[in-house]
C-alpha cells in the first residue's frame, strides 16, 4: 500500500490538470493490474479529483498533505467501519456529519 501511495505522488505534483491526468494514465499502467478497484477509482473519479486545481499549488499541497485530513478520513473510517452496511447514501452522509461534530 505504501508503494502505491508514493507512485501517487507524481500525479498530486504535477502543475496543471493536463499534466495530472497524464500522471495519472501512468499510474494506471503501472498499477491497473495489481489494484484495478482503486485505479478506477481515481479514473471514474476525474471530474471530482480535478477540481484540486481550482486552488494555488500551496493550497493544493496542504489538501493532499496535512495530518488532520487524514486523521478525519480515520475517524470517518473506523465509525463506518463497525456500522457494516448502510440503507442509503444519506444515511452515510449523516453518519460522517456526526462523526465531524
Amino acid at each position: 500500500m505504501k508503494r502505491l501511495f508514493s507512485d501517487l505522488k507524481p500525479v498530486f505534483k504535477a502543475v496543471n490538470q493536463e499534466q495530472w491526468y497524464e500522471k495519472l494514465l501512468e499510474f494506471e499502467d503501472k498499477w491497473g493490474k495489481k489494484d484495478p478497484l482503486s485505479v478506477k477509482s481515481w479514473i471514474d473519479h476525474w471530474m471530482n479529483l480535478s477540481l484540486y486545481f481550482e486552488y494555488s499549488a500551496e493550497i493544493g499541497t496542504v489538501i493532499y498533505t496535512t495530518n488532520a485530513i487524514e486523521e478525519m478520513y480515520r475517524q470517518i473510517r473506523r465509525i463506518t467501519k463497525i456500522k457494516g452496511a448502510l440503507t442509503s447514501d444519506q444515511s452515510l452522509l449523516k453518519l460522517v456529519y456526526l462523526a465531524y461534530r
